[in-house]
């Protein structure tokens, strides 16, 4: 299965490599778990 990389090594060793492609992921949790800076992350800074 072809992965996207989320360019947090310890994250994308959760994940099994990294988000599967075509996939559709929720990020869900309590207010101030690090949701929206975790989702910054990948967009702005893994993307090249």
């Amino acid at each position: 299965m072809k992965v996207i990389k989320t360019g947090l090594d310890n994250f994308d060793t959760i994940l099994g490599g990294g988000f599967p492609s075509y996939s559709l992921n929720f990020v869900i949790g309590s207010p101030g778990t690090g949701k929206t800076i975790l989702i910054q992350n990948f967009f702005f800074i893994s993307i090249p």
